[in-house]
């Protein structure tokens, strides 16, 4: 693992769960190599320097969403999309994963959304959202069971489709905010502008936690 390869930390670290794994397999069928086994299995996790998270200004993230032509469906649906993020802090792929089942769109708006390892959360939508969402369904109607956000055959939009629309998004806002010219932004950026702000605003911490499904309140806290 501590090689001359010049690799991240966390490279490394995805190096050695992979040796545990093997060495674990190998610990339960050869009782002979228990000792060197448990010696592998000792070896420790590297910890690395956390970077801060990017997030974006309220007027970055409204140039952001004044690109997109809400007059083509395309637009509708990727400004409606990008909305919903910046509203939920939802990962993007919790967000592609969004069914008409899952959203209450009478009041109070809220969507149901599954984190890692199927976790299910609550997050409320504001009621700009939800008339975005309300607008997008009458123009593009969805089965109650199938994902909201589709590309123009109909099938599910996928997360590099997504980053790809955004990069020219944020290119052209760029010229309306010059500050986005330094920044790189990503779907998971509108997650940490929304608990950057939210904690900005005074939201508890504990409720931003369950709001964004962290398995860890240190999660939570990074964004303060």
């Amino acid at each position: 693992i501590e090689s001359d390869r010049r690799g991240s930390i966390g490279t490394r670290n995805c190096r050695l769960a992979a040796i545990r794994s093997f060495y674990r397999f190998v610990a339960d069928r050869e009782p002979l190599a228990a000792l060197q086994c448990a010696a592998v299995l000792r070896i420790p996790t590297k910890i690395g320097t956390r970077k801060e998270p990017d997030y974006l200004d309220s007027d970055e993230v409204a140039a952001i969403l004044r690109q997109p032509d809400r007059s083509t469906p395309e637009g509708q649906r990727d400004h409606a999309l990008l909305a919903f993020l910046y509203n939920t802090g939802a990962r993007i792929q919790e967000a592609l994963g969004v069914c008409p089942s899952h959203i209450r769109l009478a009041a109070p708006a809220q969507v149901k959304l599954f984190g890692k390892g199927r976790k299910e959360r609550i997050s409320p939508l504001w009621p700009e959202t939800a008339e975005l969402l309300v607008a997008l369904l009458k123009r593009q109607p969805r089965p109650h069971d199938e994902p909201l956000f589709v590309n123009r055959y109909g099938r599910p939009l996928g997360a590099a489709g997504v980053r790809f629309k955004l990069a020219a998004y944020v290119e052209a806002a760029a010229k309306e905010v010059p500050s986005l010219q330094g920044k790189r932004v990503h779907p998971h950026t509108f997650r940490h502008t929304a608990g950057v702000q939210l904690v900005a605003s005074g939201v508890d911490v504990t409720v931003i936690r369950s709001w964004f499904g962290h398995a860890s309140l240190d999660t939570t806290n990074h964004y303060a």
